[in-house]
């Protein structure tokens, strides 16, 4: 199974004591790397859901992060510091009777004052395991769309694949006529030249011009690595890095196949392998 690096997943929970929304996305990275976004009250969870990341990720930049909001929509006990406000009203009386003025005090600018009111302290212990369950949950949803892109991508390799497959199969076949033109043509140049040719000489040279024209070893070991592409694109485990090694590989290929050609519908066939692999080489890049 194919999956992708790229890849986002939200859920969110409302309970009494609050509402909690997990998000976790990732983008690509040669490695695992984990991101974690917590609030402080919560820092004791980081360790675990770490655990469950390394579990079932190898590879991407993963970020996860928590948001939580104490009892939304939902009138709270809330204590007031009577303390601190009797200070701050009696601050607030002497400051405007320094300043000579009548103005009343706006109850609500005591509001701002941090501290002033206490809401009830949060039982972590409780909460623990519900958060626990929803990331759980998040990291389902985050590896079943890592997955449905993963497919998407492997299908689009699988394409390109084949056309790869049948353009080499192509030039295979052409090539013995191939380098029956180019001997054809080289012979029919060197008539062209009014010069005594030692015969054995000349024969020879035509041999090393073969040898250095025959690319049939370059599709023999591009044939070859396909098919190790194809094996390796069907297996469970994390395969982006040696498919990316297999198109390296590939590309090097493409490249003597190209350079070696004399004959432009050869030379054709050449671009358009390395047009796909490239292409093929765009998608590898976010499997994990």
């Amino acid at each position: 199974m194919t999956n992708s690096m790229t890849a986002f997943a939200r859920k969110e929970k409302q309970a009494e004591w609050g509402q909690a929304v997990w998000e976790v996305r990732s983008v690509n990275h040669r490695y695992l790397e984990i991101v974690l976004s917590l609030p402080d009250t919560f820092s004791q969870l980081e360790p675990l859901i770490r655990k469950q990341i390394q579990a079932c990720l190898r590879r991407g930049r993963i970020e996860a992060k928590l948001r939580y909001k104490p009892y939304p929509n939902k009138a709270m006990p809330i204590e007031i510091d009577e303390e601190l406000t009797q200070s701050l009203i009696g601050a607030y009386n002497k400051i405007a009777h320094f300043a000579h003025t009548n103005t009343s005090l706006n109850p609500g600018e005591l509001l701002r004052w941090p501290q002033l009111l206490k809401f009830p302290e949060l039982n972590i212990e409780m909460i623990q395991p519900e958060l626990m369950t929803l990331f759980s949950e998040t990291l389902d949803e985050f590896c079943k769309v890592r997955s449905i892109e993963g497919n998407a991508i492997f299908e689009l390799l699988n394409q390109r694949l084949i056309k790869l497959t049948n353009l080499t199969q192509q030039i295979q076949i052409q090539l013995p006529q191939i380098l029956n033109l180019q001997r054809e043509k080289l012979f029919a140049r060197l008539n062209e030249i009014k010069t005594n040719l030692d015969p054995n000489r000349l024969e020879q040279e035509m041999l090393l011009f073969v040898q250095k024209t025959d690319v049939a070893e370059e599709l023999d070991r591009l044939q070859i690595h396909l098919h190790e592409f194809k094996n390796l694109l069907a297996k469970t485990q994390a395969q982006g890095k040696q498919l990316d090694f297999l198109l390296q590989e590939l590309n090097r290929e493409a490249n003597t196949l190209a350079s070696k050609s004399l004959n432009a519908e050869l030379t054709l066939s050449a671009v358009n392998i390395k047009v796909l692999i490239e292409e093929m080489r765009e998608q590898v890049q976010n499997i994990e």
